[in-house]
C-alpha cells in the first residue's frame, strides 16, 4: 500500500537504519517549501479565480448588435415583410401597414446597443474578487501551517540527531565497556548477580534510546522532505553503496 500498489514488485525492502547525516540549515529548508504541492496547488486556484473575474467584468460590457437586410412592401395584405442577418443571428419580421399598392423594396441596416443603466454585473464581479481574497487568504493559511510543521520537524529532527551522536560516542561505548568490566569481575567472584543485570538493563536502555532517537531522525526527515517536495538532500552527491552501482 506504501508503494501504491496490491502486490509488492520486490523481493524485501532494505534500509540502513544507522545512516545520520548533517542538517541543512532551517532557512534554507523554509526556502525549498515552494515546491510543497499543498501550496503548488494554490497558484492554479488563484489563475482560476483571476480568469472568473476577468470574464465577469467583460459580461459588464452590453453587446454591440449589427442587423443587415431588405424589407418588401405593396403585398396585398399590406405587411411589411423585414429579413436580416446579424451579430444575434436570422431575422424575420413582420408589420402592418397601409400600403398604396406599390411595391416597394428597401435594404435595411440596424445597430443596437444596450445600456447598462442598472446592471453593470457589480454583484458577480464582487463575488469574484472576494473569492479571490479568499483563495489568497487559504494559501497564506496553508504557508504557515507548512512552515510551522517543518518548523517543529526540524526541531524534532536536531533533538534526535543530537541525541544519536550523544549515544553512539559516549553514552553507548561507556554502558558497553561497564557491562563488560562488571561481568568479567562477576566471573572472578568480585560483584554480585544483580550488579551484572543492572549494568545489563542500563545497556540495553541505551541501545533502545538510540533506536528510538534513529526511528525519530528518519520519521522526521521522510516529514521535511514532504514539506519541501523533494530529497532533503542532493542525490546527485551522494555516492551509491557498492551492491547499487552493480
Amino acid at each position: 500500500a506504501l508503494w501504491g500498489d496490491k502486490e509488492a514488485r520486490f523481493v524485501r525492502a532494505e534500509g540502513d537504519l544507522d545512516t545520520v547525516r548533517d542538517l541543512p540549515a532551517l532557512d534554507e529548508l523554509v526556502k525549498r517549501t515552494s515546491k510543497n504541492p499543498d501550496l503548488a496547488r494554490w497558484r492554479a486556484e488563484l489563475e482560476k479565480r483571476q480568469t472568473a473575474i476577468s470574464v465577469e467584468k467583460s459580461l459588464a460590457v452590453p453587446d454591440l448588435t449589427i442587423n443587415a437586410g431588405f424589407r418588401m412592401t405593396g403585398m396585398p395584405d399590406s405587411d411589411v415583410h423585414g429579413y436580416g442577418f446579424g451579430s444575434d443571428g436570422i431575422s424575420r419580421s413582420t408589420a402592418s401597414i397601409r400600403s398604396d399598392g406599390n411595391w416597394d423594396n428597401s435594404i435595411v441596416l440596424g445597430l443596437s446597443v444596450p445600456l447598462p443603466l442598472f446592471n453593470r454585473n457589480q454583484g458577480s464581479i464582487k463575488e469574484a474578487e472576494h473569492l479571490m481574497m479568499k483563495v489568497g487568504e487559504e494559501r497564506r493559511e496553508t504557508d504557515v501551517q507548512l512552515h510551522a510543521a517543518l518548523t517543529e520537524s526540524y526541531q524534532n529532527l536536531s533533538a534526535a540527531f543530537a541525541a544519536i551522536t550523544s549515544l553512539k560516542e559516549s553514552i553507548l561505548p561507556a554502558a558497553t565497556q561497564t557491562f563488560a568490566s562488571i561481568n568479567e569481575a562477576y566471573r572472578e567472584g568480585k560483584f554480585g548477580y544483580l550488579d551484572v543485570l543492572d549494568a545489563q538493563r542500563t545497556l540495553f536502555e541505551a541501545r533502545q534510546q538510540y533506536l528510538d532517537a534513529l526511528a525519530s531522525y528518519h520519521e522526521n526527515i521522510a516529514e521535511i522532505e514532504r514539506a519541501i517536495g523533494e530529497s532533503l538532500w542532493n542525490t546527485d552527491k551522494v555516492k551509491p553503496r557498492p551492491e547499487e552501482e552493480k
